[in-house]
């Protein structure tokens, strides 16, 4: 149950040990990362000013307004300072399948999830859609926040592939 304060901990903990003040933060994770993240969001009532960005490729399962008001948190952090960004990065996860079984079940996924947040910005930070290569994306604040979505149009695992591509 302590785990957002511990996570808070841990993060400014090794921010002290970096030298350089003042010192500005990027949070990104991958996968079962974001789950860290959000928790990192969960530690208290605001992001910390120090954080300038955050990523997450393919790991927003965890998104969630109901109880932990992550939109709004998010949206509060990035309207606090003109230089902080957000990126969010998922692909079409709801019918990948792995020896015959669907993989991700008829709610969760990060395609579901990144829509999610992709509604809840748009409720207070208009969002354009547009499209960028293979991907489908959308902005808002000047292209300070973007979430770029693959349609995998094949049906593939593209989880990894992904990380490969990005080099997070």
């Amino acid at each position: 149950p302590d785990a957002p304060k511990r996570i808070r901990k841990i993060v400014d903990t090794i921010a002290l040990k970096v030298p350089g003040k003042p010192l500005k933060v990027a949070l990104t994770c991958h996968s079962g990362g974001g789950a860290f993240l959000f928790s990192f969001i969960d530690g208290g009532d605001a992001i910390p000013a120090g954080i300038n960005r955050i990523a997450w490729l393919d790991a927003v399962y965890a998104y969630d307004d109901a109880e932990h008001h992550h939109g709004d948190k998010l949206i509060a952090w990035l309207k606090g300072d003109d230089s902080r960004t957000m990126v969010v990065i998922s692909y079409d996860d709801r019918n990948i399948t792995l020896n015959g079984k669907k993989v991700v079940s008829d709610t969760g996924g990060t395609y579901r999830a990144s829509h999610r947040m992709i509604d809840r910005f748009n409720r207070d930070v208009p969002l354009a859609e547009s499209t960028q290569g293979d991907f489908a994306r959308f902005t808002g604040l000047d292209g300070r926040v973007t979430f770029l979505i693959h349609p995998n149009p094949e049906v593939k695992i593209l989880h990894t592939v992904l990380v490969e591509r990005n080099g997070l």
